[in-house]
């Protein structure tokens, strides 16, 4: 391989690489309201449910 190849296929494995990178934190999970938050949705009108 020649130095443009190599250039070549280095760019592209960053590409690929950030590209990783983007939808690996679009796909995990936030800090908001999964854990013992206090949420501002208000269930004040919502009955719980009777067996």
């Amino acid at each position: 391989m020649n130095v443009q190849e190599i250039a070549v296929v280095a760019v592209f494995g960053l590409a690929v690489a950030y590209l990783g990178r983007m939808l690996y934190r679009n796909f995990t999970a936030k800090n908001s309201c999964g854990s013992s938050c206090k949420c501002s949705a208000d269930f004040s009108g919502v009955e719980p449910k009777k067996d």
